[in-house]
């Protein structure tokens, strides 16, 4: 789920009609949200967040919830055991947006600014 300021629900409209992905885009209050929830898609939105980084603290989000759900997507391989599964993905969950503890930037990221 991505969620923003309503003002900017015009982002999210471009990214759902431009890679065709996702769900409606949903209004509550001030903010709009916009779930996508089909792994395929999820693969697309994971292309175009490797190739435009994002900057802060949402890059380190984005790179826990790309861990995530790559785990997720190869449990059958990886993990035999369902609770090492689990509380691998909350760990990642729990130290994401509000919760994190560690806001280290990888040092081959580059900050990426861009024009009105």
């Amino acid at each position: 789920m991505i969620e923003l300021h309503v003002d900017d629900m015009d982002a999210l409209k471009h990214i759902k009609n431009k890679f065709n992905l996702g769900n409606d885009i949903v209004v509550y209050g001030n903010s709009c949200k916009f779930t996508v929830t089909h792994p395929k898609d999820i693969y697309k939105l994971i292309a175009i967040f490797d190739k435009y980084l994002l900057n802060t603290t949402k890059y380190l989000d984005y790179l826990d919830f790309k861990q995530a759900f790559l785990i997720y997507q190869e449990r059958d391989k990886t993990i035999k055991d369902k609770q090492i599964l689990i509380d691998k993905i909350l760990a990642l969950k729990n130290g994401m947006n509000q919760s994190r503890e560690n806001f280290s930037l990888l040092t081959s990221h580059q900050i990426t600014i861009t024009g009105p």
